[in-house]
């Protein structure tokens, strides 16, 4: 069975330039009742403010 699915299976870490494609590709953040894109990090910053990183 792993084999039917290794193709499809990535293994090992992420490195933080994969994840960061990821969210930048798919991740959404919902501000004033609107769903926006995330293109880079001042829409996380208003929204939770520089404190909580």
């Amino acid at each position: 069975m792993l084999r039917i699915a290794d193709p499809y299976i990535a293994w090992g870490y992420p490195s933080m330039k994969t994840i960061r494609e990821l969210v930048y590709k798919r991740g959404y953040a919902k501000t004033e009742g609107q769903r926006h894109p995330i293109t880079n990090n001042t829409i996380i910053e208003e929204k939770l403010g520089t404190d909580f990183f």
